[in-house]
């Protein structure tokens, strides 16, 4: 439901698509709650409350802010120090 190119979205918060292993494209009407299903194993990443509030309600799973991709970067380098 991105309203812009996906690609580079991510390219500006320093993400590329191949850190993906599905993007999924909802419209408007859909909830992407719809979409996202436990087993997966996934983590949900979006700019609305609303949509990670419906997606951790319905499916448990972790859902983070875009703001918090940082995080994940930084987390992600110091596991790869550490081992």
């Amino acid at each position: 439901r991105h309203p812009s190119d996906v690609s580079k979205a991510l390219d500006k918060i320093e993400l590329s698509v191949e850190h993906f292993e599905k993007i999924i494209y909802v419209r408007p009407d859909e909830l992407k709650s719809e979409f996202v299903s436990s087993f997966m194993r996934p983590l949900f990443i979006d700019n609305e409350f609303p949509q990670r509030l419906d997606v951790r309600l319905k499916s448990g799973i972790p859902c983070l802010d875009v703001d918090q991709i940082q995080f994940l970067q930084v987390s992600a380098v110091s596991n790869r120090t550490v081992n």
